[in-house]
């Protein structure tokens, strides 16, 4: 393995967990063997969410090695595969990885590889699946009316933006009544100590009497 493959390795064993960061492997010339380091030493990190392995060459055989990362506890949200020499024997590695996730990436880019009509099927299982995730496909040898026919599975621009604002007013509102059940246990228990306040003020009376 070269020295800059060593030393990406290395920094990436270093790097503390709980870190989220980018690693660029752009126009690295990856062997089967480097992309296996590469992967264990993220593995290793736990701390990359976003892989830039752009004409890295990394072939249907580096997709057994990035298989590792997508089937993960979602620790890896964006990868760029874009001119990697995949075909769909290494989108079929990746795309099983993925429907078995139990967190998917965000957005995988696969474009400018050798993938044909045979893949059709396994990206419209992604987009059903997944129709938030951004699958892009662009230079490859998948037929322009099978890429119509997935895109009705992916939602537009303005679905996901109404999804998200629903789901921050559902969070905003699930914050508030947890704040307004925490006020009125808080009430509670300062009542309740009160009463006992009061019982206790009542009782020394009480024997005072006596």
């Amino acid at each position: 393995m070269n020295k800059f493959t060593d030393e990406k390795c290395k920094q990436l064993r270093e790097l503390a967990s709980g870190t989220r960061a980018k690693l660029s492997m752009k126009d690295e010339l990856l062997t089967e063997e480097k992309i296996g380091l590469v992967c264990d030493a993220i593995l290793q990190s736990k701390a990359i969410c976003e892989l830039d392995f752009e004409s890295s060459g990394i072939g249907d055989k580096g997709c057994e090695h990035i298989r590792r990362l997508v089937e993960g506890d979602g620790i890896i949200i964006s990868l760029d595969l874009q001119l990697c020499q995949i075909t769909d024997n290494g989108f079929k590695i990746l795309a099983e990885a993925l429907l078995r996730a139990s967190s998917p990436i965000r957005a995988l880019n696969l474009g400018q590889n050798g993938l044909t009509s045979q893949s059709t099927e396994l990206v419209a299982s992604l987009q059903r699946r997944y129709p938030l995730m951004m699958l892009l496909l662009k230079g490859n040898k998948i037929p322009e009316e099978d890429l119509q026919r997935i895109q009705q599975w992916s939602l537009t621009e303005k679905q996901v933006d109404n999804l998200i604002e629903h789901s921050c007013a559902r969070e905003k509102q699930r914050m508030e009544e947890e704040k307004l059940n925490q006020e009125n246990e808080d009430a509670n228990v300062l009542g309740g100590e009160e009463e006992v306040t009061q019982e206790t003020c009542a009782e020394m009376k009480t024997e005072m009497n006596v």
